[in-house]
């Protein structure tokens, strides 16, 4: 007996509200211990904890990029470990070019997204899928130990901007959603949702910035950085969901009920952490 679309459309709603449900219960227990580790955590557990999640997220984006040898893998996992205890010793000087590539790499992916097939065929070399995972990890780890490492509170910021950003896309998209974003990469994203991001993240870029009563240059510096930033997690977004595209698959993994894996929930601060940091820090230099 076939079902009507009016039975089909309930089912769709109560499956809605229950992958709604599960991220909200995710959520609510992950932001409250990831503020207190920023806040509280000394640096040498924040580095370990923080270098321990993108070891994760790097086992997920070998899953992305069709690595499934074993040796290869643990190969591949062991090179960012040693990426990462390298740029710790002060006579290794990779923590810029590691950053710089990444930010690099994040304005070449803001302008290949507007040209989906041909940026999809650069993605989906084999060697550009290694090199870019171990670069945009490494840097996006790096970017969130130095921010740790200057002002935890700065770090906190950042994951406002990326969270904030990331709700308002969600639920204004939902609720007001009709033009698609990117169609050929992720059809769930739309403009209004974009939009909703921006608008939340300028009024927290407000309020924070009259909580601190900042000067107006320096209140525009931190909006023009909130912004730019929101826009970089749109594009980390949108990237991730092109390898997803290339991989088959609609989830990273399943390790966060209601989120799919790690990488699902990072693709965002991958691309806004680095950028960040540089902004951060060319104010910081303009205002000493």
């Amino acid at each position: 007996m076939p079902v009507g679309t009016g039975a089909l459309a309930a089912c769709a709603s109560r499956d809605d509200e229950g992958m709604l449900r599960q991220r909200v219960l995710t959520a609510m227990v992950l932001m409250p211990v990831t503020v207190l580790t920023v806040l509280y955590a000394p640096l040498p557990v924040f580095a370990v904890a923080a270098g321990l999640i993108m070891l994760l997220a790097l086992w997920e984006w070998q899953g992305l990029i069709g690595l499934h040898d074993g040796y290869k893998k643990s190969a591949y996992l062991c090179t960012l470990l040693l990426l990462m205890l390298a740029s710790l010793l002060p006579v290794m000087e990779i923590r810029k070019p590691i950053v710089l590539a990444a930010v690099g790499f994040w304005l070449a992916a803001t302008i290949g997204l507007a040209f989906p097939a041909p940026w999809r065929r650069f993605l989906g070399r084999r060697a550009v899928q290694l090199l870019a995972g171990l670069i945009l990890l490494h840097a996006a780890w790096l970017s969130l130990v130095l921010l740790h490492a200057v002002w935890p509170t700065i770090l906190l910021y950042l994951l406002l901007v990326v969270w904030t950003a990331d709700i308002a896309a969600y639920f204004c998209g939902r609720r007001w959603g009709k033009r698609a974003l990117a169609s050929r990469i992720s059809p769930g994203k739309t403009r209004e949702g974009v939009y909703g991001s921006l608008v939340m993240t300028t009024i927290l870029a407000l309020a924070c910035g009259g909580y601190l009563h900042l000067e107006r240059q320096q209140l525009l510096l931190l909006l023009m950085l909130t912004l730019i930033t929101t826009g970089m997690s749109v594009v980390g977004d949108l990237t991730v969901s092109l390898l997803k595209r290339h991989a088959g698959i609609k989830d990273s993994g399943r390790l966060l009920p209601g989120h799919g894996g790690l990488l699902d929930r990072l693709d965002s601060l991958l691309a806004a952490a680095p950028v960040f940091f540089c902004g951060a820090w060319l104010m910081l230099i303009g205002y000493t």
